[in-house]
This record gives structure tokens, sequence and C-alpha cells, in this order.
């Protein structure tokens, strides 16, 4: 094997601890593998009593292979043969054989991923009362809760640690309301609170393991477990080291403090120990610092001695000096500063930065790029082009233009962003058939299979379906038979399919309903054409939701729809976080710049290189892992930006031979600093070149409407409807023929397949005859200049938020899930109606009299899990005990309750003109004047008040009914125990007014054209959106 005179210095040191600082390129992995070998072949070690430790499966794999080709007598397997495992597969191992020595069970069992993240909400269930909790975002907090407890794991924190210290600090802090107050108050009790939730989690997966006679672990238990073993017992501790004469760590910069304090624990004085990495590629330290394994272990390991692998075998020399530029720009965030790296191959195309005016010139620009590049026979073969986002959501501008020139790509997609009609439909029927009082799912079914329903029959449908009266499927037919002259022919048909569905779901597995749902509904016809792959992307889709059912079924040996259900809901927010091959012969792949780590691509390019995208904006997390309890050794200055320029520094270096940087420049948007960073750097002129494209055209209608969730033309293989099309039915027909014979290889089979053709055209026009003459006439009622006479706030916040939002649930009045959070706030609203009936009655307010109402309403919500449900229930009482806090401090009396008001905006107000409606809560006679309140079950801090109009809305209808502004409008915040108030003059209620006639005018002219942005992430009507995924 050939090696580099500093590899092999590297290779051939023996005399005291090693720290190899590999960077990027440098031939690691070599260095690794040569260094084994020169151990058994050189120097005599038995294979079994070397140890390598790497990060990964995936990396534990290329050792292994790379380890038998340059030995291939190690290969065999066995007690005698080379150890190379991870850190967690070590653990496991030594557990299983000494775990008898901790009192652990005979059998122990790594619980899967499913299973502990059941766990967790179970122990979030136990916490009735919780800051922590009240949000809307209950993904994030099973997120930041498994980030916690897996970091205080990686720091060997027990859950006791956490309470008492989160105790300790609250007791500290001095009373008051100052804002160092508040911050600590807040942080340290939402420490408490994760505490707490750990500890119920760590009993709940004990108690698991029990009942089936095992020890239950989790993959931080492997670590921990592993620690206490060889510091507890020297039985085990003495015969682990006596096997061991060499150890070597691989990507040694993202080992954590556990995991050096195991290696110091497993070394003997007689054992070797070489640890490899470089602590500009980590990227995963989270909040440590990139050099804090390597500091640590120059603590235990004295006497080590570093060696460094600077030469670059991978990039062209223009690629190695620019990631060069970058990293350096911070020493002090650096193990070793001085570390250079150099290239070896000589340079060649320079390094492209590309500044765009707009997003979709970025995606415009990329695409030709990679056009361009993929007539070059080279970049033709698998994985030869590689672009690289921050964040998933980064690429689906792209993603759309490269579908519209035709372009493929492997893009691994999770669940959670399935993109094709046949994917979501896939899903959306599947639900419907177990569960068919979600009437929510009727209208993406009836929108793909009844591409003739017009918006004036499904805003009427959904209104019946919205009412309640009747289970969804016999509100759909009772609809059917009273409407059935405007109604498409295929209801019938698809009310058909539906029952079947239904009936298939009692007796099937979740996997074999997935399966018939897919063939019987013809949901493969427009991917495979001819039995050729016609669209690889609903294929992939489809095949995936397939095998999370096999992944189920194979998990659980009872397996169950409600169940599986729940496994999907968790695979889509937190079952696609492992790591994954890319397996795809396409020469395109789309991927994170984290999933790219350790792979290599002819050509990179890296998208989205613009502030508050790479480096992405700071946002502050529900819930942070205490610096004060970290053992290892925390980062000065910017730990995020530190990381996130590691990161970038990562995603250059998987380029050999091409690099190009895409960001938009514009006003309010900045280039990345990093680009910055690179264009000061001296070196730039000579390796880079920057290019400011101006703005591309973007294509007809590339605003996704009304328009783009319309009826899929291949839904008539089961509902027989006319498809939509663009040519005339000859054209199509000859078309159609031209593709099919293109393919033909004989004379024979040409007049064969003619005649056949010929034949089906025949039986096919009977067919449309009958569909055509079933079909009426309904007049086409266009989605925009709907003509909106009267709206309320809540519309005007929803079309500003996204006129596709305002379409779905004004327009057409689409039903939603039942949502939790609003569940809870419509009982408490009921139940203070109740009480300011009780004080208009001047009957004395107390609170056992509204928590008793309010238990009695809350017993009737059906909610599906019942630890959401009663935490709710302790949130309601408690939202109730805060009102009767700001209820006694209140000097009115309530003269008006839920009173609704429509006021005309024109003048004179008896001339016709749009009107503004709503709902007042609560109106009070103080002294002063009326006063207005608004309930809010919300906290204030979360509340953006700037530029509201509910409150002048309010203000202007106290006006109308009452002949007086009111003296203040109120709202009152029972989240957090706040409250917030305005009065209005005329002067502003009149500007208010002309906004929101602005708003109207908008409405009326508006073609509804999505706005996706963050809030598509709580949007009601998301699976419906096209465009949800462009955020």
């Amino acid at each position: 094997m050939h090696l580099s005179k500093a590899q092999q210095d590297a290779v051939e040191y023996l005399v005291g601890p090693q720290i190899i600082l590999a960077g990027a390129g440098s031939g690691k992995t070599r260095a690794i593998v040569a260094k084994t070998e020169y151990l058994v072949q050189a120097r005599g070690y038995k294979p079994n009593s070397i140890l390598v430790i790497t990060y990964s499966n995936k990396t534990q794999a290329e050792l292994e292979e790379r380890i038998a080709l340059a030995m291939p007598e190690l290969a065999a397997g066995g007690d005698e043969s080379l150890q190379i495992r991870t850190f967690h597969s070590f653990g496991m191992e030594i557990i299983s054989e000494f775990g008898h020595h901790l009192g652990l069970a005979s059998e122990i069992a790594k619980v899967s991923d499913h299973r502990l993240w059941q766990y967790l909400r179970r122990a979030i269930g136990e916490l009735l009362e919780s800051d922590l909790l009240d949000t809307n975002q209950p993904e994030r907090v099973y997120r930041d809760l498994q980030s916690f407890i897996s970091r205080a794991k990686d720091e060997l924190v027990t859950a006791e640690d956490v309470i008492s210290r989160a105790e300790h600090e609250l007791s500290e802090i001095p009373p008051g309301d100052s804002d160092e107050v508040i911050i600590l108050r807040d942080k340290w009790a939402r420490v408490l609170e994760a505490g707490k939730i750990y500890k119920s989690y760590e009993r709940i997966k004990a108690d698991e393991g029990k009942r089936g006679a095992v020890g239950n672990i989790d993959y931080g238990d492997m670590i921990v477990l592993s620690h206490r073993l060889l510091s507890q017992s020297k039985v085990a501790a003495a015969a682990l080291r006596s096997r061991l004469r060499h150890i070597l760590v691989d990507e040694f910069q993202d080992a954590n403090f556990a995991q050096v304090e195991i290696l110091r624990l497993l070394a003997g004085p007689a054992c070797g120990v070489t640890v490899v990495g470089d602590d500009d590629q980590a990227i995963y330290r989270f909040r440590g610092a990139s050099f804090a394994s390597f500091r640590l272990f120059q603590k235990l390991f004295p006497g080590w001695k570093v060696f460094r692998l600077e030469e670059n075998y991978r990039s062209q020399g223009n690629i190695v000096r620019v990631a060069q530029s970058l990293i350096e720009i911070d020493p002090a965030a650096r193990f070793d500063a001085d570390k250079m790296m150099t290239p070896v191959e000589p340079p060649s195309a320079r390094v492209v930065i590309r500044k765009c005016p707009d997003d979709f010139t970025e995606a415009a620009y990329a695409a030709d790029e990679i056009g361009r590049l993929l007539e070059n026979e080279k970049f033709q073969r698998p994985k030869s082009i590689a672009v690289l986002v921050r964040a998933r959501r980064h690429k689906d501008l792209l993603l759309k233009t490269l579908d519209r020139k035709g372009i493929g790509y492997f893009y691994d997609r999770p669940v959670s962003e399935l993109r094709t009609r046949p994917g979501r439909l896939l899903l959306d029927l599947y639900q419907f058939a177990i569960d068919p009082a979600r009437a929510d799912l009727l209208t993406p079914i009836m929108t793909h299979f009844l591409p003739g329903l017009g918006p004036e029959i499904e805003r009427e449908i959904n209104y019946r379906l919205g009412r309640g009266e009747r289970k969804p499927l016999d509100t759909l037919a009772a609809a059917s038979d009273e409407l059935k002259e405007k109604m498409p022919s295929g209801m019938p048909a698809l009310l058909e399919l539906l029952n079947r569905l239904i009936a298939m779901a009692g007796d099937y597995t979740p996997l074999q309903v997935l399966e018939r749902i897919t063939t019987e509904c013809g949901l493969l016809k427009g991917a495979i054409i001819d039995r050729k792959i016609a669209d690889s992307e609903a294929l992939s889709e489809i095949a995936q939701a397939l095998k999370i059912a096999e992944q189920y079924q194979g998990e659980y040996r009872n397996p169950s729809h409600a169940e599986f259900l729940e496994y999907l809901s968790w695979h889509s927010s937190f079952g696609n976080e492992n790591e994954r091959d890319v397996e795809t012969e396409a020469p395109v792949i789309v991927q994170t710049v984290h999933g790219s780590k350790g792979l290599e691509y002819p050509v990179v390019i890296i998208l989205g290189c613009s502030n508050r995208r790479f480096p992405p904006q700071k946002q502050s997390a529900i819930l942070e892992f205490p610096s004060e309890l970290y053992k290892e050794e925390l980062p000065s200055g910017d730990y995020r930006i530190q990381e996130e320029r590691r990161l970038f520094y990562v995603a250059m270096t998987r380029a050999r031979e091409m690099l190009y940087l895409y960001g938009v420049e514009k006003k309010g948007t900045k280039i990345s600093q990093f680009i910055t960073e690179i264009e000061k750097s001296s070196i730039f002129a000579d390796v880079a070149a920057v290019e400011k494209p101006g703005p591309a055209e973007p294509p007809a209608q590339i605003g996704i409407g009304p328009a783009q969730v319309s009826g899929d033309p291949n839904a008539a293989v089961i509902i027989p409807v006319a498809s939509p099309i663009e040519k005339t039915i000859p054209e199509s027909l000859i078309e159609l023929w031209r593709k099919k014979s293109a393919e033909i290889e004989s004379p024979d089979d040409y007049v064969a397949r003619k005649r056949e053709f010929i034949k089906e055209i025949e039986r096919g026009i009977d067919s449309i005859k009958e569909t055509i003459a079933s079909e009426h006439f309904q007049p086409k009622e266009p989605p925009k200049r709907a003509g909106f006479e009267s709206i309320s706030y809540s519309s005007i916040e929803s079309f500003q938020t996204c006129p596709l939002q305002f379409y779905f649930g004004k327009v057409l009045r689409v039903p939603t899930a039942p949502n939790p959070n609003a569940m809870l706030g419509s009982v408490i609203h009921s139940v203070l109606q109740e009480a300011g009936q009780r004080l208009m009655e001047s009957s004395e307010l107390k609170i056992d009299d509204l928590t008793g109402s309010f238990e009695k309403q809350w017993a009737g919500v059906g909610l599906p899990d019942p630890d959401r449900k009663e935490r709710l229930r302790s949130r309601g009482r408690e939202l109730l005990e805060r009102f009767m806090r700001m209820q006694e401090a209140h000097r009115g009396k309530p003269v008006e309750l839920e009173k609704v008001f429509s006021i005309p905006l024109n003048e004179p107000l008896d001339q016709p003109g749009p009107k503004i409606t709503g709902r007042i809560d609560r109106i009070d006679s103080t002294p002063d004047g009326l006063e207005i309140i608004d309930y809010k079950t919300g906290k204030r801090s979360s509340a953006d008040l700037k530029g509201d109009l509910q409150l002048p809305i309010y203000a202007m209808a106290c006006r109308s009914l009452f002949g007086q502004l009111p003296a203040r409008v109120r709202y009152m915040f029972f989240g957090d125990d706040s409250q917030h108030e305005q009065s209005f003059t005329p002067e502003e209620i009149e500007s208010v007014k002309g906004e929101i006639g602005a708003v109207i005018e908008e409405m009326n002219r508006s073609d509804f054209t999505a706005t996706p942005g963050q809030h598509c992430q709580y949007c009601a009507y998301a699976r419906l959106c096209p465009a949800k995924q462009e955020w």
C-alpha cells in the first residue's frame, strides 16, 4: 500500500498516545487500514487484540471492506479476527457479556426507536402542568426532549442530576421581574420539567423491560452502561483491558465526553491508543467545541503526540484553496490553527459563485448548469452531480425546475414530504378506510377522482360535511342524490369504491390494505406506462409507504391500523434521521449537507448560500441542555456560526472537480457571510469567479392556486369521467400510437400491434360516448373575483397569511382535522360565557363552578391521545384559575356576551357594500365607559400585536352598536397572566376601515395563489396544498 511520508510516519508510530489530524480528502481511511495492517503484519499483533472504533454503521462497513481487501486473511470473522465496531455496538457487546456485574437482566434488548418515542410520550403525559409543553409544536417538544436526554447521557448526567441542579438554580434566583430574572426563571423551570420527564422516561423504559423479562436500553444506555461497567466492575474492566493491545478510533472529532471516558477506562498501560479525526469537520457537536474531544484526550492521555495529514488527494487545487480560506477565518475555533490543507491535484476549473436576484433565478441557473453538465457523457454516470442544501425545504424550487426541464434526479424524500398525487392519495385513502369519520380526508379524494367537480358543488358538499349531522359517506351519498343534476357522474362509483375500502380495512393488515389500494385505485397508472417507469418519484413514494408498513409489521406481532397510523406519524417526523446510503443510478443527487458527510462527487452545487439560509436564521430552542451541566469544554465565541462554517467547509470539500455556490443577493437579503469571507481572502481572485446573472423569466403559472389542486386525469382508471386534455382527441391518439410504435422492432409485430391499437380505439369510442352522454352542463365558477360582501377578522388574517389557505377554508369551506388546542379554547370560551352570565346576574363567581362546568364539557371531547387529553384538561383548569385572578382585579360588569355584529364599511351606512362581521366575547360597563374584552388562551409573548386589526374592528363594532367608541379594548391572555389594551380615535377607526376595504378589494380580484412560508407547518390544509413543500 503506497503511503505518503506523513501517512507512513503516523502509521509506524507506537511510542505513546497518538492524535492523527486528518484533513478532508487526506487519506484518513487509508491511514487507519495501513496502521492495522502494520500492527498485524509488521509488529506481530494478534488481530483480535486490535479494536477499531468508528462513528457509524456506514463507516464500519467501509472499513471492514477496505481491511478485507488489504488483508483477506482477517475477513473470515470469529473470535480471532480484528474487531471493528461502533462505540454503540461495542458497548452492547460488553453489556451483554458482563452486564451481570451490574445486576442487569440476562437478556439485554435495544428498544426500537418507535417504542422509545412511545415511552417518551407517556413520560410527557405524566407531567400535567407544564410551560414547556404549552405549545402548538409538539413535534419540536419531542425532538428537543430527545436531544436533551441524549445529550445528558453523552455527558453522563442522570435525571436526578438534572432535577437537583435545576431546583438549586431556581432557589438561588432573586425575587423580581427584571429581564435577567425572567430569563433565568424560564430557563431553569424548563430544565426542571425536562429532568422530571427524563426520570419518568427511564422508569417507563425499565418497567416495560421487566414485563418482558429483558433489560430495555436505548442508544444512550449503551454508552452510559458501558462506562458504569468499566468504572464500577474491576473484574470486567480488567478482563477487557487484558484483551486489547491497540485501540484506533475514527471520526474522533465527534466523540463525546462519555465515549472519551470509556476509551480511558479501556486502555491499559500496555495498550496503544490512536485517535483519528478532523476538528474542521466536526458537525455533530451541537454546543460542544470542535476540539473538545481532542483537548480531553490530551488531558487523559499524557505523552500524546499529534500527526498532521495535510495533503488533499480528493479535490483539485482551486477547491482546496477556497475551502482552506474559509476554515482558517476563526483560528480560535480550531484545535490546530496551523493545520493547512494543500492540494495534490493541480488547479483546474475555478470555483463559481453565482449571486442571483431572486429564488427562482437561483433555481433556474442551477438547473441550466446541471443540464449543460449532463451533455458531457462523463457526468452522465451515477452520482456525478450533487446538489447540497442546508435544509430540506431549500431544494423545492430547484426540483420543480428540474421537473419542468425533464432532468431526472434522486432525492430521498421522507414520508412527511410526499409530493406526488399518487403518494399523497395512497395515505389519504388508507386513513379514510380505517377511519371513515375523517370528513377532512374526503376533499383531496374527491378532487382526485372527480375532475368535473366545480367549486359551487364542492362548497355545498363541504358545508354539509362541516355540519356533521350524518356520517361523512352518508352525507356524500345524500348530496349525490339531491344534487344529481349538478353532480359529476363518477360520484356513485367513488362511493362504491370508498365503501369497499372500508370493508377491506376490517379484514386485512396495514400492508395488505395499502397494497390493495395501490392496485384497485389505479395509483400506478400514470407511473408505469407500457411496462416502463414514467414517474419514478411517484413509484418511489408508494414503495416507501409500503416499506414502512412492512417495517412496522416486522416490529409488531399483532399489527393494528390505529397503531400503524401512530407509527407512520412517528416515521414522518422522526423516523428519517438514521443514516441511509444513496442507492441510485441517477447522475444527479439532491441531499442535505449533513447527509453528504463522508461522500464525494465530481461536481458539487451548493444551493441557498444566503444569510438566514446558510447560515440559517437563529431560532431559540424550546428546550436546551444547560451549559452548566456540560462536562466537556465549551467553545468561546459564537458556537452556532462556528459549526455552520465547518458545515459549509464539509459541503465544499465533497467536490472533486467542480464547485458551484449559489445564493440570492437582493434588497433585504444578503449573500451568505461565508461567501463574503471567501471573497475577502487573498487568494480569491486566483481561484474563483463571481457571476451576477440577470433575473430569469419564470414560466407561466409558476404560482400555485386553486387550478393546481384540481382533479387528476389518471383517476379515470376507476371513476369513468372525461379527462381534461389540451390536444384534440385524434392528435392525442396519433401521438400515443407513435410513442408505442417507436418501440416495435419487426414489420410483422408492427402490423399486429397496429391492428390491436385500432381495435382498442373502437372499443373505447363506445365508452367515451356513454360517459359524455351522461354528463350535464355545469357552468364553470372561476375562483377569482368571488365578490365577497361580508368578511370577518379571521378571514382577513387567513387571506393575509396565504390566499390559498383562505380559499380552502373560507371559499370551499374544506373540513379540517380536529385541533386539540382549538378544542380546548372552544370549551374554555363556553365556560367563560357561563361565567359572564353569572356576573350579569350579580351572582357570586366561584372557581369550583367554573371547573365543574369545564370538567363536564371536556369529558365529552373526543381525543385519540388520552395523555394529551389529560394534559390539556389540567391546562384548562389552570387557565380558569388565571381568569379568576384577572377577574378579581377587574372593575367592570358585563352588559353583553358573544355579541354578533355586521358593520357596513361604506358611507352612508344604508348603501350596499362590503361589511365586516364578527362576534365579541364580552362588553363591560365601567365608570369611564364601555370596555370590550377578548379572551385568549395563549400567551401575549407569542402574539403578534403589531398592526393587529382585531381590536380596532371591535372598537368599530362598538361604535356601530352603541353609538360610542369604547374607553378601551382589551385582550386577556390566560397563557401567561398578561393583558393588552388599546383605545382608538375616530380617525384611527376610519383608517382601519380603509385598510379593510383594500383587503376586500384584493380578495375580489385575487387568484388565490399560495404564499408558502413558516406558516405552512401549522396550516390545516397542508395535505391538500402542492405549495407546502416550497417552504
